[in-house]
């Protein structure tokens, strides 16, 4: 299996890697768009206020998998 660093001392396989940096990517950019959203008035504020949390929370889920992965690899390599 061939590996990859991303981030700062982190080694997991391509195709891991690939899928969770996508992820990674596709969360920040609805996270970008979502705080750029905020200054609109046709928006529902509160609900808004959901969705940022839960693309943060996205955020998070893929850096713990990320770290998860790179940790697996180590162990096994």
């Amino acid at each position: 299996m061939k590996k990859i660093t991303i981030f700062k001392n982190t080694t997991i396989s391509k195709k891991t890697a690939t899928f969770w940096m996508q992820q990674l990517r596709f969360a920040q950019a609805n996270l970008d768009y979502l705080k750029y959203s905020t200054g609109r008035t046709n928006i529902n504020q509160k609900r808004l206020r959901t969705l940022i949390r839960t693309q943060k929370s996205q955020m998070e889920q893929c850096e713990m998998a990320i770290h998860a992965e790179d940790l697996k690899a180590r162990a096994a390599g």
